[in-house]
């Protein structure tokens, strides 16, 4: 069966890593807040999807799956160790919907094929690519997803180099996006850098047609207000449909420090 166009959504969440010990105020353990990450992704992607998230360890991973179900799958890697250790930044996708045809993870530096720290990096940083071959209609769409440094001003800037060239790469052949946790407000170098080459989907639709909340930062309280979860398309070959920020807040408790980013597009 050939569509003319494919019409899929990307939601995207910086989930908050399992945190035993020194929690923030409010924040509660992961058994509890798991509840309600599943619910959520349930929810919003009841038709054809794909879901980046951030701040992943492996025991988080294995518990969104199971509380998926057994059709949903992924692509990512500890960033410690490229295997189990330390945060993923993984791409899960139903079996039943996408084909996965090529992956590949690569850290934030200047040696992006080993493990490693760059720049002024306080951790190491990385970022995931996965190329979806949608079953129905057999046409393919790339999925970038990364989380950049918290402290490091120089390796926000470096990191959003260098995805913009593997992001050329790819767009040789194919569609794609960029989403996750960059760390930096709509004023800082890392954003202007993407913003020269790509666009923030969060701008893109008038105001009165972006569904939801202004913030993607909320904090365990609901008191923070930051603008620094985004999902970038390129200036040609996407289509923005819809654009909205969900809640993180159920039952009197968050269930991230970041509320979902989700868009709608079509390619």
């Amino acid at each position: 069966m050939q569509l003319t166009t494919l019409q899929f959504r990307v939601y995207d969440h910086n989930i908050r890593y399992d945190n035993q010990n020194n929690r923030d105020d409010g924040e509660r353990l992961w058994s509890e807040r798991k509840v309600d990450i599943v619910s959520s992704i349930n929810f919003h992607t009841q038709y054809l999807s794909v879901v980046t998230l951030q701040e992943v360890l492996h025991n988080q991973l294995e518990d969104i799956l199971e509380g998926l179900g057994d059709d949903w799958t992924y692509y990512g890697i500890g960033r410690d160790d490229g295997k189990t250790k330390g945060e993923y930044a993984p791409v899960l996708f139903r079996k039943s919907e996408w084909k996965l045809t090529d992956s590949w993870t690569k850290w934030l530096s200047d040696t992006p094929e080993e493990p490693s720290r760059g720049w002024d990096a306080v951790l190491p940083r990385i970022v995931t690519f996965a190329r979806l071959k949608h079953k129905v209609s057999g046409r393919e769409v790339g999925i970038f997803n990364t989380h950049y440094d918290h402290a490091g001003e120089e390796a926000r800037k470096q990191s959003s180099k260098l995805i913009i060239g593997w992001m050329k790469d790819a767009l040789e052949s194919i569609p794609v996006s960029l989403s996750g946790d960059f760390n930096s407000s709509r004023t800082d170098i890392a954003y202007e850098t993407l913003s020269k080459e790509l666009l923030d989907s969060g701008t893109q639709l008038p105001e009165k047609q972006r569904y939801g909340h202004s913030n993607t930062f909320c904090g365990f309280q609901g008191k923070d207000a930051q603008y620094i979860d985004f999902i970038w398309l390129p200036p040609q070959g996407v289509k923005l449909r819809a654009f909205g920020i969900a809640h993180s807040e159920f039952h009197g408790y968050y269930m991230s420090d970041h509320r979902p980013v989700i868009a709608d597009l079509e390619v």
